[in-house]
C-alpha cells in the first residue's frame, strides 16, 4: 500500500515534454494541494509540514528560464545553490557535453519545487528561507555510514489536512527595465542555453510578471490543523 501511494505522488510529478504553460500549471495546482493536505518530512522522529513552496519548470513550452538543468527521477532531493528541490520527472540533452548547459535542439523538461518555508510541528517553530529549511533538513549526518533516520523521508499524514493556502508570484523578480534582470536573461542565455534560448526576453518577461508559482498556507493556519 505505501508504495502504491509514493508511485501516485510521482506519477502525479511526471509532466509531459510537450506539456504548456496552462496544463502544467494544472499539476502545479494538484501537487501544491497534495503537499499541503497529505505529506510532512520525517527525520528522526521529528515532523516537518509544508508552509511555503515554488514551483519552476522549463521546456520548449513554458520558457521558465531560471530553473536549475537537472536529470533525475521524480521525487528526488535535488541541491542547487538557491536551496533544496524536490524534483518533477527531469532530462536535458548537454550541449557539447556540458553539465548544466541545454542543448535546445533536442527536447528538455525539468524542474522540481522549491521548499521556502517548513513547520517543525514539536516546537511550533517555522524555518524560513530556503537555505534555512535545506540547512535544517540535510544536517548532523554520520561520517562512518547512512543511518536511517537521520535521512530526512517524505511521509504520508496519517490523515488529510483541511488547509486552505494561498498563491502568488515567486520572489524573484523581473522588469524589462530593471538593467540587473536584463544582465540575469543574457547570462542564462548564455552560460545555460547557449546562446539560444527558448524564449525572448520580452516574453520571458512577459511570463514571470503573470505567473503564480507560489503557493502558502499560513503557520498559524497549518498549526491549527495539525
Amino acid at each position: 500500500m505505501k508504495n502504491e501511494i509514493q508511485q501516485e505522488l510521482k506519477k502525479l510529478m511526471c509532466i509531459p515534454g510537450d506539456a504548456s504553460s496552462d496544463e502544467i500549471k494544472e499539476v502545479f495546482d494538484k501537487v501544491a494541494k497534495e503537499i499541503f493536505t497529505n505529506y510532512h518530512i520525517n527525520k528522526n522522529g521529528e515532523e516537518y509540514y509544508f508552509l511555503e513552496i515554488e514551483f519552476y519548470f522549463c521546456n520548449k513550452k513554458h520558457p521558465d528560464i531560471i530553473t536549475y538543468p537537472r536529470d533525475m527521477d521524480a521525487c528526488r532531493w535535488f541541491f542547487h545553490k538557491s536551496g533544496i528541490d524536490l524534483t518533477f520527472q527531469s532530462s536535458y540533452s548537454r550541449f557539447e557535453g556540458k553539465d548544466g548547459m541545454v542543448d535546445v535542439n533536442h527536447n528538455f523538461a525539468f524542474g522540481g519545487i522549491l521548499i521556502r518555508k517548513i513547520l517543525k510541528k514539536n516546537t511550533g517553530q517555522s524555518i524560513d528561507g530556503p537555505n534555512k529549511c535545506e540547512w535544517e533538513l540535510f544536517d548532523n549526518f554520520d561520517a562512518f555510514g547512512t543511518i536511517k533516520n537521520e535521512y530526512p523521508i517524505l511521509e504520508r499524514n496519517k490523515k488529510t489536512l483541511d488547509v486552505t493556502y494561498s498563491t502568488s508570484r515567486r520572489t524573484f523578480s523581473y522588469s524589462k527595465n530593471d538593467e540587473k534582470m536584463k544582465k540575469k536573461y543574457d547570462e542564462l542565455n548564455h552560460k545555460v542555453f547557449a546562446d539560444n534560448v527558448p524564449a525572448s526576453r520580452e516574453r520571458f518577461c512577459e511570463f514571470i510578471q503573470k505567473e503564480l508559482f507560489a503557493y502558502e498556507v499560513e503557520k498559524e493556519h497549518m498549526v491549527s490543523k495539525l
